[in-house]
């Protein structure tokens, strides 16, 4: 990519240049890993739950569909940041209970 103005060559890499760019890549790169990785593990574990699969496969895609609505009606509302923010906050106390066999 070539910067008309100065005649500088421009690297695919120069936005690792500005450390708050590189930082809010990691972080939003670690929230992307770890919100894919339970996506899958929860769809892998499903065939776990006691009862009957296909009823659990059904509830289980309705209710992602519910929350697929909900998310963006819920972050046009707040927004990203405290979208992200108030969903892990919501997840991380949902593990602490199970941790604790509280649920």
């Amino acid at each position: 990519m070539l910067d008309t103005t100065e005649n500088n060559v421009v690297g695919k890499a120069s936005f690792c240049s500005t450390k708050l760019i590189f930082l809010n890549l990691c972080i939003l790169t670690v929230c992307w890993t770890v919100a894919s990785f339970d996506y899958y593990l929860i769809s892998y574990y499903l065939k776990y739950i006691p009862g009957n699969i296909f009823i659990n496969t059904s509830v289980s895609s309705i209710s992602e569909n519910i929350a697929y609505v909900f998310s963006g009606i819920f972050m046009n509302k707040v927004g990203a940041k405290p979208s992200f923010v108030i969903s892990y906050l919501v997840a991380g106390l949902g593990g602490a209970l199970l941790a604790f066999n509280v649920v």
